[in-house]
């Protein structure tokens, strides 16, 4: 049996299914068009790989089968388990007339992306199908989209040496110098590939030689890496005939827009976390950080100036937070860098300590390698030629650094050190083609006497090495059979031994190359001095350019310190004006503090009319349940109408009590901002010197009758308010009772139609006092309106004073005794609504609570019905069970019957054979007695003969007989599981076969 899946319909995967993947596989058109017209079969449909007969069609090549799946309907642009398409599918496996029919029949997404973020023309490129590629391009496929590594389809192309398809791939307009997330183009993969052909034809497509990837490494370092003298010697061709001017300044730049990128990418990510940038040196993480900030101080500087040409103060102090802002940032920046730095030297550590053995070997034969070098270069050491040695012993050194420590040696020094062996190797031919004086001898043996000290310096030092590392290799050999031995405190002992040993050799090599390049810096000043004569005119030109650089760069630095300054001077003083403001109010946030009131006006009334509308909306609503309660709509949709608008009014109210803590609140808030607004006032009357202080102790005495008169009004609404209150919290408790009593009775018995119109009515009359409520509710944001505006009035009045007035002191405790009373209406309402909230919450859990006994009756009723018709349909099964358990007794009486019948064969058989090896036993005496034994022979062989054909009877009849044995337990088998398949089927013919049979025998 097949394993059973699901695919993206739903459906369950069966036989059909089965056959349709094996048509596709062997080519088979007509079947696989026959299993798609049958019901069922769909071509989509994953099995248990998570592909489907259009994948596999696409992938095997199979173009008559997917041409014929494609023409009864089938989506392509369906992906299996792996997420590709059968487009992506028949690009990987360079199947073109495939791709060709999928894009022309069934019109698939050409751009669609797969699992890890690869189109069709990625996987093209990758394999290096042109004619693929080509379709792709001419279809508008995007050339330039970039996988989840950052590659684009002419980076795989380039990588794998696919010349072509990056010939075509540029003609359909592909950037030839995008590069991935290590910042690495076309050019240095395939440099690093060394293929010769593709490198040929990005330098003649324009590829930009002079990018330089995010470690510093540029093309000449991947062409190294590969081996290959063509590709580096075509590299070097072509970037000679670049300006040098070009060439000093392109690399940093581009580092310093790298850098830039990695930082937009870390700041537009999602939240989903991405992994770490690669490793970054110490020389590009200064010039990194070099640009950053020449850029941000003329960012700081243009922003500033800027900021100094508006006049008022608070747009100054603005500028000045968003300056402090960008400053912040460009310091997290700064964080940042140095937490990938440290993350990178921690990774470095431990990859170093997981294989710690291996790389003190690889140390150890490293050293050998080097301590043999250095042993050639002393015994070279008096000849001239021992500069090149030692610039091929330095470039030695260099590569051991880069293999084992890439962030301690930059790669920018490797190719100084390649950049300064021609000029060496030059210097030393100049030396001897020049004919010496006797003062040049007389210097050279001098020279001569001192380089051999140095090198017995250097020769003892290196023997000492050398016995460090024969005792390193002898412990290394045995420590490392017997680690796997030790508890891993003894080897985290032993391996910390051994890097305080390999530290020491280190350093001591380190002093000796230090010593053999000051050697070879003082040879190459000798050199230098030799060649003053013809190189005079250069270094004059180097000299006036280098001065003339310096000069530029002390102006700049002059420059900007100067800038720096009048930014630190205008700072004060912005930040001494923005300390004087902020103790004065101005004319313009009064101007803002009336706005704001106007605004809060505006929405009150706009809340207002939303209020109306949703008034208007409800009276509709009444008059539909009022009609529902005279009889015009039936009772149990008017009762369904009745929860729904319950429900209804029950949000609305919620949102006005909402809506009437908000207005509490923003009450109390513009409370807090008037007494802010009058503190301001009083010091700027304090500040302007004006002579009213004996005006500020007193009120006008028609401001302090309206207050009076206002107050009054508000605590009489209060109290009114109140008493209506209770008056309803009593009417709800009434009403709680009687629903509670209600759901009692429903619940032991049905509702009748007379107490359902009692509810109904009593519903009604809840409604309307709700509707009341929410006119009470809408009075009091009146109220709130009106307070609002009378505060306003306070405003003006307070600032336009008049010579009417009333001591201060008596209207503050008139002030204060009022406001507590309000306090203690206001605890009082708040109080009272939640009564009113938890007496509407008591009526909802009555009223859930019989809704909830309505949907339990109607579930047992449900369950009850499926419940009788389960067993119908068992007493069904019970009685084909029996009739067919009556039809296999009946047949296995006759196979019973018919066992009997061939036992006795059996036997009667036997017996002759008994009967027959007697006659052959009596025969053969009297053969040996009578006749000859020409004659006896003939006998023996007729008898042998009839004695094998009964056995082969015998063994014919046993195998029949299991076979029946056989056919009857699978029959029964399936009958028992309740399956009839074809095989039943053909079970049952072969049954009845075998019933003819022995009649017709008969």
């Amino acid at each position: 049996m097949a394993a059973l899946c699901f695919s993206s319909q739903g459906h369950e995967w069966n036989k059909n299914d089965d056959r349709l993947l094996n048509a596709v596989e062997h080519g088979e058109v007509d079947k696989v068009t026959s299993l798609l017209g049958k019901k069922g079969v769909n071509a989509v449909k994953l099995d248990s790989e998570g592909k489907s007969a259009l994948h596999w069609a696409a992938a095997k090549g199979q173009v008559e089968c997917l041409g014929a799946i494609l023409a009864h309907g089938a989506d392509a642009s369906v992906l299996d388990a792996s997420g590709s398409s059968p487009l992506h599918l028949a690009a990987k496996n360079n199947h073109q007339e495939c791709a060709l029919k999928l894009i022309q029949q069934s019109k698939c997404v050409i751009e669609a992306l797969d699992s890890t973020g690869k189109t069709a023309l990625h996987h093209a490129a990758a394999i290096g199908s042109v004619p693929i590629v080509q379709l792709l391009c001419e279809h508008k496929c995007p050339v330039n989209i970039k996988d989840v590594d950052g590659c684009t389809p002419l980076l795989l192309s380039a990588r794998h040496a696919h010349t072509e398809v990056c010939r075509s791939l540029i003609d359909h307009r592909a950037d030839i110098n995008t590069c991935d997330k290590n910042g690495r183009t076309a050019v240095m993969l395939a440099s690093e590939s060394s293929s010769l052909p593709t490198v040929e034809v990005l330098i003649q497509k324009g590829a930009d030689l002079r990018l330089v990837d995010t470690l510093g490494h540029d093309v000449l370092h991947y062409a190294k890496l590969s081996g290959n003298a063509e590709v580096v010697n075509l590299l070097q061709a072509a970037l000679s005939k670049l300006s040098p001017d070009c060439d000093k300044k392109t690399p940093k730049q581009l580092q310093h827009d790298q850098v830039t990128r990695l930082n937009e990418e870390r700041g537009t990510t999602p939240k989903k976390r991405k992994a770490p940038p690669p490793p970054i040196s110490p020389l590009q993480l200064q010039q990194i950080m070099s640009p950053i900030s020449v850029c941000a101080t003329s960012f700081f500087i243009g922003q500033q100036f800027a900021m100094f040409s508006r006049s008022p103060a608070r747009k100054k102090q603005r500028e000045i937070e968003k300056l402090q802002e960008e400053r912040n940032m460009l310091l997290q920046t700064i964080q940042d860098l140095n937490v990938i730095l440290n993350h990178n030297q921690a990774e470095l550590n431990g990859n170093e300590e997981g294989n710690l053995v291996a790389v003190l070997q690889a140390k150890i034969a490293s050293l050998s390698l080097e301590h043999q070098q250095v042993e050639n270069i002393l015994k070279e050491g008096s000849r001239p030629n021992s500069f090149d040695s030692n610039a091929s012993y330095h470039s030695t050194k260099d590569d051991f650094d880069k293999s084992v420590e890439a962030h301690d040696m930059p790669a920018k020094e490797d190719e100084e050190t390649v950049s300064e062996e021609p000029a060496l190797g030059s210097s030393s031919t100049s030396v001897e083609q020049e004919d010496p004086g006797k003062s040049v001898k007389m210097e050279s043996e001098e020279e001569i006497k001192v380089l051999r000290e140095a090198l017995q310096h250097l020769q003892f030092k290196l023997s000492e090495s050398e016995l460090e590392k024969k005792t390193l290799q002898a412990k290394l050999l045995p420590g490392s059979a017997d680690v796997l031995q030790h508890s891993p405190d003894e080897v985290s002992e032993y391996v910390s031994e051994l890097r305080d040993k390999i530290k020491e050799t280190q350093s001591k090599y380190e002093d000796a190359m230090k010593e053999v390049l000051a050697l070879r810096d003082e040879m190459k000043s000798e050199a230098v001095v030799s060649e003053e004569d013809k190189a005079v005119p250069n270094m004059q030109e180097l000299k006036e350019l280098y001065d003339s650089e310096i000069k530029h760069l002390k102006d700049k630095l002059s420059r900007a310190l100067q800038e720096q300054e009048r930014d630190a001077n205008l700072i004060k003083q912005l930040e001494s004006n923005v300390e004087s403001m902020g103790n004065r109010l101005s004319a313009e946030e009064c101007e803002e503090m009336k706005n704001s009131y106007s605004m809060l006006i505006e929405n009150i009334n706009q809340e207002k009319a939303l209020l109306l509308e949703k008034y208007k909306e409800a009276q509709e609503e009444n008059k539909m349940l009022q009609d529902a309660l005279r009889g015009t709509v039936p009772v149990e949709s008017a009762a369904k109408d009745f929860d729904d608008m319950k429900a209804e009014m029950s949000r609305t109210i919620d949102g006005l009590q909402r809506r009437l803590l908000e207005l509490s609140h923003s009450y109390s808030e513009a409370k807090s901002e008037l007494s802010i607004a009058r503190n301001k006032l009083a010091t700027c009357e304090k500040e302007t010197g004006l002579n009213e202080q004996k005006l500020e102790e007193y009120v006008t005495k028609e401001h302090h009758d309206n207050v009076m008169l206002d107050f009054t009004q508000k605590i009489q609404k209060m109290q009114d308010s109140l008493a209506e209150t209770e008056a309803k919290y009593r009417e709800a408790l009434k009403e709680n009772t009687v629903l509670k009593e209600e759901a009692e009775s429903e619940k032991q018995h049905s509702v009748s139609l007379s107490d359902h119109t009692q509810v109904v009515s009593s519903l009604g009359n809840a409604i309307k006092e709700l509707e009341a409520q929410v006119d009470k509710l809408k009075e009091q944001l009146s109220q709130k309106a009106l307070q609002i505006d009378a505060l306003q009035k306070q405003l003006s009045e307070k600032i336009s004073l008049q010579e009417d007035l009333v001591p201060r002191s008596t209207h503050e405790g008139l002030k204060n005794t009022l406001e507590s009373e309000i306090k203690q209406l206001m605890l009082d309402l708040q109080e009272a609504l939640k009564k009113q909230e938890v007496l509407n919450r008591e009526v909802s859990q009555a009223r859930q609570e019989v809704k909830e006994a309505r949907n339990e009756k109607q579930t047992i009723q449900g369950i009850v019905a499926s419940k009788d018709e389960e067993c119908d349909e068992l007493r069904t099964r019970c009685r084909e069970a029996q009739e067919l358990i009556f039809d296999l007794k009946k047949r296995v009486e006759c196979l019973s019957s018919l066992e009997q019948d061939k036992d006795k064969k059996i036997e009667e058989l036997t017996k002759e054979v008994v009967k027959l090896k007697d006659a052959l036993n009596s025969l053969s005496q009297l053969s040996y007695t009578t006749g000859t034994p020409k004659r006896q022979n003939q006998q023996m062989e007729s008898l042998q003969q009839q004695v094998k054909q009964l056995q082969f009877q015998l063994a014919e009849s046993k195998k029949q007989h299991q076979e029946i044995v056989s056919v009857y337990r699978m029959h029964l088998l399936y009958a028992v599981q309740g399956q009839m398949d074809e095989d039943v089927q053909k079970a049952l013919k072969q049954i009845l076969m075998m019933c003819k049979l022995p009649a017709e025998t008969k």
